[in-house]
Parts: structure tokens; sequence; C-alpha cells
């Protein structure tokens, strides 16, 4: 088996990067919409506001 040459490594390099960066983003994209969904839901059912 061949390792890759050095340019082919500090190339995929950045990319790597890029990927592990979009994939946090997405995780915290995702955590901001479940967040918002659940306080949109608590703000509109009507089930959870105090009796009065």
């Amino acid at each position: 088996m061949t390792t890759p040459s050095r340019s082919t490594r500090t190339a995929a390099t950045p990319a790597l990067a890029l990927a592990g960066t979009l994939a946090v983003d997405a995780i915290w994209a995702i955590a901001a919409l479940t967040a918002a969904s659940g306080l949109l839901v608590a703000v509109r059912m009507y089930e959870t506001h105090p009796r009065g």
C-alpha cells in the first residue's frame, strides 16, 4: 500500500476542517430549532398556562 503524497494530505486537511465546521454548525442549528420549537409550544399550549 502506498502512502498519499504530501500535497494530497495537505489538500485534504482544509476540506476536513471545513466539513467539521459545517457539522458543528448543523448541530447548533438543530439545537436552536429544537429550543425555538419548545418555546413556541410552551407559549401556545393553553394547558401550560396558569388557571385564572
